[in-house]
Formats: structure tokens, C-alpha cells, sequence
């Protein structure tokens, strides 16, 4: 205990806790032999720890017990679950720029099980032609847009969904004062289950 106290003021207190007989979990404690000894293997160890004292017949500590189980899996996981994590908002911050701001037009369309589609959301792009997302998010699109014009895009989304790859096409599209041709293409994606539950659409106005 002496050589523990030396090392560290919070431990040296949890250890005084473990004296007076409480039962005392320790911080999670790293060890590396190859920190210590360049020749030893490199093999990083998470030790999680707790001690508490066995009294004596007059309710004294008498001995102390340490208990400890290996955690370095489980270090390695969360290790890997935070860094995966931040990737993911690293990579959601990228892909928000390049949807907030490119010229193309860009929507995110969910794939319900009865195939039909809703908006989930556009980018600024598609606003300026149409108007705001917030007029449009959480509808159907079929609810949105005459009836023939639905249908041509239904059966390119339904093309996309049989094929379950990236299909590119052209298409002229007139819709109240739009009146353009675009180079489109549509990716879909898919679920955890592998159903496409997603399609990204992606316009170029090439009128």
C-alpha cells in the first residue's frame, strides 16, 4: 500500500476508504511492460480493480483484498467505437458541405415497404427551384407533384431499386415554371437487413 500511496493523491485516498472498511473500485489502471522495459513485449494491459479489507474479530482491517479482472478487449472496443464515431461526424460534417453548397440538385428520398417514396430532405439547390424543405420533408412525393410527372420518376426509382446499383440518365422534367433537362443519377441504399430503404438522387441541369 505504501508504494501505491506514493504514486498518486486520489489513490492514496481511495485506499484510506478501504482502511476504514468501505469496499473501494479503482480508477481503471494502464501497464505496459514495454514502457517499463524497451525489450519487453508491447503488449498494453487495462486492469479494473477493487479492494476492501477482511476485519479481524474486533472489527479491525486486518488484510486487505484486491480483486481485479482484464479489460484491455473491452478498452479496445470503446477505442474503437469512439473512433469510429468521430470518423462518422468528421465525415457527416464533409458530406454536409458538399450538399449545402454544390450546384447540383441533391435529395434523400425514403423507400417505404408498400415502394412508395417520401422526402426525407433536398439541398439548397433543389430549394431554389422548388422552395423551401420544410414544405416538402416527411410527404410523399406523389402528394407533391402532378400525377404524370410522378410516374416518370417512379419508374426510374423502381429501375434503381430492381438493378441495386448507381443508374444514370437524362430526363426533362416541366413542372409549373421549371422547364429543364437534367443528367441524373440515382444510388441506392440499403438497410442493415438489405432492403433499399434510401435512394440519393443527384441532378445536373444540363438544359
Amino acid at each position: 500500500f505504501d508504494d501505491l500511496q506514493s504514486k498518486n493523491e486520489e489513490l492514496k485516498q481511495l485506499i484510506e476508504l478501504a482502511k476504514s472498511g468501505e469496499v473501494v473500485h479503482l480508477p481503471d489502471i494502464y501497464f505496459n511492460p514495454h514502457d517499463e522495459v524497451s525489450e519487453a513485449p508491447d503488449i498494453p494491459l487495462w486492469i479494473r480493480a477493487m479492494i476492501f479489507s477482511l476485519n479481524d474479530i474486533r472489527g479491525k482491517s486486518e488484510r486487505f483484498v484486491f480483486m481485479h479482472e482484464n479489460i484491455s478487449e473491452r478498452k479496445k472496443a470503446e477505442q474503437e467505437l469512439i473512433t469510429a464515431k468521430q470518423i462518422a461526424e468528421e465525415n457527416e460534417v464533409k458530406y454536409r458541405q458538399i450538399f449545402d453548397n454544390t450546384f447540383d440538385i441533391m435529395a434523400i428520398y425514403e423507400v417505404t415497404e408498400d415502394r412508395r417514396f417520401k422526402v426525407v430532405t433536398f439541398n439548397a439547390a433543389e430549394e431554389k427551384l422548388i422552395g423551401s424543405v420544410e414544405n416538402f420533408q416527411n410527404r410523399y412525393i406523389d402528394e407533391c407533384i402532378p400525377p404524370d410527372l410522378y410516374n416518370k420518376f417512379r419508374l426510374n426509382y423502381e429501375h434503381c431499386i430492381e438493378a441495386e446499383e448507381l443508374i444514370v440518365y437524362e430526363e426533362d422534367v416541366s413542372f409549373g415554371e421549371i422547364n429543364k433537362t437534367f443528367h441524373t443519377q440515382l444510388i441506392p441504399l440499403k438497410h442493415s437487413a438489405g432492403r433499399i430503404h434510401r435512394i440519393i438522387v443527384i441532378s445536373r441541369d444540363i438544359t
